[in-house]
């Protein structure tokens, strides 16, 4: 099915699928979300001319719509010329974001760096005295947790933050792709800052992340391995029910699954390729 649909042919023989260097161009000129309402899990949409009069794909007439702005297009409440209007003012570059929310739910939160593991801890990542990753408490019982985050790139600078299970990205990077259950922020080609996916309905992953602040660098690598300026490398490692996973400090030492217990379930393994770096566990 998927293979007869990809091999669909509109009236002048164009296939459905545009190519990715187009879609790049149209993110970028569109801020990364939907040019009417800002969100940032998106559709492409052939504006002008429609997909089925198209000879080619044409960035210019191609923009980005999220899936109910794209639904009022399909059902005749957006025309072609109010989407003109909006590609030619998009949403994202007049308010230098794009956001959307996700849902996790459950009381055991899990968050993965790589291939290690974090259960039931309040922040999972610090880095230089800055909380990365961490959750707070829910405001009614019935609530899920709330995740929150800031992540840095190699530069220093904030490229995504979620605030409450809603995330925001700026306008001024080079790509973002939003598809699917994750966000793939890219600094230039073939070079990714952040691969992040959620992972209902209670679990978080950073495949890869490459993270500078205040001197301190960690990355996550293609293989799952945690990795810091120093070349200290933590793999397959786990922690639960610490009040910090992983911390990262300035004058280069690491503390892992640190804080004070919240129970008697408090568990660590520990992975660590050398044995240079004074790693502290469980302080108080």
């Amino acid at each position: 099915m998927k293979s007869a649909m990809k091999n669909k042919l509109n009236q002048h023989g164009l296939s459905r699928p545009i190519p990715p260097a187009v879609k790049l161009e149209v993110r970028q000129r569109c801020g990364f979300g939907c040019v009417s309402c800002g969100r940032g899990i998106i559709q492409y949409d052939h504006f002008d001319p429609e997909y089925a009069d198209a000879m080619e794909h044409n960035a210019k007439g191609i923009t980005l719509l999220c899936g109910s702005c794209h639904d009022e297009k399909k059902h005749g409440l957006l025309t072609n010329a109010q989407v003109a209007k909006m590609d030619a003012d998009p949403y994202c570059m007049r308010n230098e974001n794009a956001f959307g929310a996700f849902r996790l739910t459950g009381d055991q939160p899990i968050v993965l760096l790589g291939n290690s593991e974090f259960r039931q801890c309040k922040i999972i990542l610090e880095v230089a005295g800055e909380k990365v990753i961490w959750f707070t408490k829910p405001r009614q019982a019935d609530e899920g947790f709330y995740l929150n985050a800031r992540i840095r790139d190699e530069t220093g600078k904030v490229i995504l933050e979620i605030r409450e299970n809603e995330w925001i990205i700026g306008d001024d990077l080079w790509d973002v792709n939003t598809s699917g259950n994750g966000i793939v922020i890219r600094s230039r080609a073939r070079n990714h800052s952040l691969i992040l996916r959620f992972l209902p309905p209670e679990t978080v992953k950073i495949e890869r992340v490459s993270i500078a602040h205040k001197g301190v660098s960690v990355r996550i690598e293609k293989d799952g391995r945690i990795i810091d300026a120093n070349n200290n490398t933590f793999s397959n490692c786990a922690a639960s029910n610490c009040h910090t996973g992983i911390r990262f400090r300035a004058a280069g030492s690491i503390a892992f699954g640190c804080g004070r217990p919240r129970s008697l379930n408090t568990w660590i393994r520990l992975r660590l390729s050398s044995a240079l770096v004074p790693v502290k566990t469980l302080a108080s």
